[in-house]
């Protein structure tokens, strides 16, 4: 609920300039891109707490071409979102959690 209701405040104030898409995989690594650079942090494996490595990477090296090309591929298996679904998805999910 937190990622939503983060992401929707990030939309609402960046407008025209940050793409929300939902999509039904589970990531093992979340990426920003700036012009032609990549931010790329991973998830940990396991359930500990813990920091995780971040990496700056150009989009033209392998790394970022990986990237890249994971990119294209989750832009033709995820879709747009609107604030307002994302307004309703962190309502809900906070909903869900309090019971």
């Amino acid at each position: 609920a937190d990622a939503y209701s983060y992401f929707c405040e990030l939309a609402k104030d960046s407008s025209g300039k940050v793409e929300v898409r939902l999509f039904n995989l589970h990531p093992t690594y979340s990426f920003y891109k700036f012009d032609e650079v990549f931010i790329v942090a991973m998830y940990p494996t396991t359930a500990n707490k813990k920091s995780v490595p971040a990496f700056q990477t150009r989009a033209s090296s392998k790394f970022g071409e990986f990237v890249e090309k994971d990119l294209r591929q989750l832009e033709t298996e995820c879709r747009k979102t609107e604030i307002q679904e994302l307004l309703a998805l962190a309502k809900h999910h906070n909903s869900s959690s309090t019971k």
